[in-house]
């Protein structure tokens, strides 16, 4: 039996630690990581953590390889439940196929992840340091300014946040 084309009991686990689950289409990271497993073997085993592009740019800022809540919940290996306290959870990790220590490490969201790396302040001409603030994925960022900009649900989710940016 299978609900949607998933196996009930995984939705469920899913569902009542994440509020969601992984997307069929592999449309998330979640997916994007099982495709290099099955596609790109060689990859998938030499990988030490998965950044999504916004933890990418954080590390080119400030050095520092770190994620937020936010940010880590379309991996769906997060505990939602506690929005103060998101955390991995390992019964998720061992479901999605992901080592222990794969996941990046976690940090409250708009977390300072430290200054400018000198190299990164110098190539942008800044003459002090400056603090680097964790991001946002652009989904979860564009369905907050869309909803600020008072329009309809229409407007509200995608799995194209780049939509949005083009958008607004």
């Amino acid at each position: 039996m299978a609900i949607s084309g998933y196996d009930p009991w995984k939705l469920m686990r899913w569902v009542r630690r994440t509020g969601g689950a992984p997307s069929l289409s592999g449309r998330d990271p979640f997916g994007h990581i099982h495709w290099l497993r099955a596609e790109r073997p060689d990859v998938f085993r030499a990988a030490d953590r998965f950044l999504e592009p916004v933890d990418w740019l954080g590390l080119k800022l400030s050095g520092r390889v770190a994620t937020t809540g936010p940010t880590a919940t379309l991996h769906w290996v997060t505990d939602t439940r506690d929005a103060a306290g998101v955390r991995y959870d390992d019964d998720l990790l061992r479901c999605a196929g992901l080592r222990r220590e794969q996941p990046v490490p976690l940090l409250d969201a708009n977390a300072v992840l430290g200054p400018l790396t000198a190299e990164a302040r110098e190539a942008r001409g800044l003459p002090r340091a400056v603090p680097v603030v964790a991001g946002t994925p652009e989904t979860m960022a564009s369905c907050r300014r869309v909803s600020r900009l008072g329009r309809g649900p229409e407007g509200s989710h995608t799995t194209q946040g780049v939509r949005h940016a083009h958008a607004l």
